[in-house]
């Protein structure tokens, strides 16, 4: 991700993750925190695509 995210719960900043989907063989991302059960997002197709869904979800970071 080209700008840092911070998990909304604990601060941690978040990671760029790639999941695979075994049964359709699909390749995706989202971000997640560290810390289990805390904020992730929905897997998108491409890591701009998640950077977009973040956002959305939090607004523009202030650079």
């Amino acid at each position: 991700m080209d700008q840092p995210w911070f998990c909304p719960h604990c601060g941690r900043p978040l990671e760029a993750r790639r999941v695979a989907d075994n049964a359709t063989g699909r390749v995706g991302f989202r971000a997640e925190c560290p810390h289990p059960g805390h904020y992730r997002t929905v897997v998108c197709a491409t890591r701009a695509a998640v950077e977009r869904r973040l956002e959305r979800d939090f607004g523009a970071p202030d650079a």
